[in-house]
């Protein structure tokens, strides 16, 4: 699965994206940000289907079609990281000059090139989905929907691109397999780009979380919070269907009710208030069956309001040697060494990004 490594990067990339940089997310970045992740996902659950029916010899993507996948999917990241590296030199430049640099600027420095890379992303899952027979695509699609059988092949990949994570998913696992049969929330809180996002998507993938829990479903949140397109989110998560004429009413009705008697894992991804949290739990049932929930938050007082039983799991920043690590492995891969005559210098650079996982992708795309 050669294209894998490449759209769990992406994936990864747009979290951090999405947690850090919420004011630059609106209008028709919104709508090409959320189309480029929906693709990266889709992506992401089909190689890991095709994996596992290759393995039973049922199903062989023709490596042609994998290429052009992670051709695509590695060209827009790269858009994407070479122009948040741009916005941060304009900011840091307006700030030497006291130059004006608006949002607007921002967003138009963020959308140069975007949409032709999302557009042979989109033509490649076009590609993919005509390429896939109807039997495969039905099995593509429970897996996405009905998440009850663990993702086997997942978590080893995705450990390639985690970096200084493991002590920390090992103590959230614990508690999400506990004995308690409580509903409980966990909550994550760190600065923007600290890998909130990467650490609870590393921990919903663990094949022993996945096989735990009969329903899966990840919403995220932001800033500009809309609360019927989260509650469609949730419901297009949890039944695999859009419910777009219902009411509001309705549908947290359907969510409850989809949710009800079944033990699920939900993660609701950058809180922002209190309310959210205060209104969205009110469309997920306590049956005392195990389920838990998993939140993500920038906002102690929001940590402490969902969980104040429990002290939250706070993102402490990178360790300098983590930091270079993850900064070696995205220049660099695994097994290629860093020239001795750039390592000082590479050590230097990770150091000003102050172990924020964000910081340094956006240097590693930058230097790549």
């Amino acid at each position: 699965m050669a294209a894998y490594p490449a759209v769990n990067s992406l994936i990864q990339t747009l979290e951090l994206f999405q947690s850090t940089y919420p004011t630059l997310i609106h209008g028709q970045t919104a709508e090409m940000i959320d189309s480029l992740r929906a693709s990266a996902e889709y992506f992401q659950n089909i190689l890991e289907s095709t994996n596992r029916h290759h393995q039973k010899n049922e199903f062989v993507m023709p490596k042609d079609l994998e290429g052009e996948m992670r051709v695509a999917v590695q060209q827009a990241e790269d858009f994407l990281e070479s122009n948040i590296a741009k916005i941060m030199r304009k900011r840091q430049k307006g700030k030497i000059y006291r130059s004006k640099w608006t949002f607007q600027d921002e967003a138009g420095v963020l959308l140069q090139g975007l949409p032709q890379a999302i557009d042979k992303v989109d033509a490649a899952r076009k590609k993919v989905i005509k390429n896939s027979t109807s039997t495969f695509d039905a099995t593509v699609e429970e897996r996405v929907f009905d998440s009850s059988s663990p993702k086997c092949d997942s978590t080893a990949l995705l450990q390639e691109d985690t970096v200084g994570l493991d002590d920390a998913s090992t103590d959230i696992i614990d508690r999400l397999l506990g004995s308690s049969p409580k509903r409980e929330v966990i909550t994550i809180w760190g600065l923007g780009g600290s890998g909130k996002a990467t650490l609870a998507r590393k921990v919903q993938d663990d094949p022993t979380v996945r096989s735990r829990f009969s329903i899966h479903a990840w919403v995220t949140i932001s800033q500009e919070f809309q609360f019927r397109q989260v509650l469609l989110k949730l419901v297009r998560c949890i039944t695999g269907n859009e419910f777009q004429e219902m009411s509001n009413d309705q549908l947290m009705d359907k969510s409850y009710k989809a949710l009800k008697g079944w033990r699920y894992l939900i993660v609701i991804d950058d809180v922002w208030s209190t309310e959210i949290w205060d209104v969205i739990s009110r469309v997920l049932p306590e049956d005392r069956n195990g389920s838990r929930i998993i939140l993500t938050t920038r906002n102690g007082c929001v940590a402490m309001h969902v969980n104040s039983e429990v002290h939250p799991y706070q993102m402490m920043p990178l360790r300098l040697y983590d930091s270079w690590t993850l900064l070696h492995k995205k220049l660099f891969g695994v097994e290629q060494s860093c020239p001795a005559e750039l390592e000082e210098i590479g050590r230097e650079i990770v150091g000003k990004c102050q172990g924020l996982s964000l910081a340094i992708l956006v240097v590693a795309g930058y230097l790549s």
